[in-house]
């Protein structure tokens, strides 16, 4: 049997299989596809293997690839085994590059575009406000897998003790855009802004707590909360009538700051709270 020639490869228009030598074969269809096949026996089996189309694939190449996977045969290797380890290591490298082209800036406004439905306007544009404050000038521009323990610290240590609530609520949307990542595969590893068992080690609650004391006056003793209602309910300012509202209720203060008329059944005598106003979105 004669082998095939580069000429006789191209002119080829006949649908049929014309074999080269060694298993290897090139399959013309009726459509005038061509393609190169590779037959061999592994344990007793035969198998087919695709080497490509031509002239993708020219005829010196497909002896090259035949001849490689031959050379795996005789070293027990199973060349459609070895194809697919080597297509999913491909497909890794494609992942892992995929992943360094998605900014942390650009995950964050994802996050929020993929949850921020159910939040309010005010919430929605605040969630990404404080990131853009706090967070995008220290890891905006960083990938998800390139954020570890010291870049979230970079973020939290400046507002730590200044800014305590903002920067606990910051550690909080980060390590939410971070496990989001890691949902996608953009991510391995544990995520370095939780806070139980992780940065509970590295940032000073007692210092939090201190930072806080200082934003707020010193509580009321229930005791004297009587007295305080009679010297309200003498004062008949707006100002009085929510911080007897705020009392009775003990809601947060700025859902009686921003409460509006139709939440209120007057004559059922109930507050209804519409879930965009809720912290947890939960009517």
């Amino acid at each position: 049997m004669s082998k095939l020639n580069p000429k006789q490869v191209e002119n080829l228009t006949e649908p049929g299989t014309y074999e080269d030598g060694d298993g290897l074969r090139l399959v013309v269809k009726p459509t005038g596809r061509k393609s190169w096949l590779l037959r061999f026996q592994l344990a007793g089996r035969r198998r087919e293997m695709g080497l490509g189309s031509f002239p993708e694939v020219s005829l010196k190449k497909a002896r090259q690839a035949a001849s490689a996977k031959r050379s795996q045969l005789n070293d027990g290797i199973d060349p459609l085994a070895a194809r697919d380890v080597e297509r999913a290591a491909q497909r890794e490298a494609q992942r892992a590059s995929e992943a360094k082209q998605l900014k942390f800036e650009t995950l964050a406004t994802e996050y929020r575009d993929a949850h921020g439905a159910t939040w309010s306007d005010k919430w929605r544009k605040g969630w990404l406000r404080k990131l853009e404050l706090y967070a995008f000038d220290h890891i905006g521009k960083l990938s998800a897998g390139d954020i570890g323990t010291p870049e979230v610290l970079k973020v939290l240590q400046p507002i730590w003790a200044t800014k305590s609530r903002t920067a606990d609520e910051v550690r909080g949307q980060i390590e939410q855009v971070l496990d989001a990542a890691k949902a996608r595969n953009l991510r391995q590893g544990e995520n370095p802004a939780r806070w139980r068992g992780h940065l509970d080690n590295l940032l000073s609650r007692a210092e939090k707590k201190k930072a806080r004391k200082r934003e707020h006056f010193e509580a009321l003793r229930w005791q004297d909360v009587p007295a305080l209602m009679i010297k309200l309910r003498a004062n008949p300012t707006p100002a009085s009538l929510a911080a007897q509202l705020l009392i009775m209720t003990s809601a947060r203060a700025h859902m009686v700051r921003f409460a509006r008329w139709d939440e209120f059944d007057l004559e059922g005598g109930t507050w209804s709270l519409p879930d965009e106003r809720m912290k947890m979105r939960v009517a």
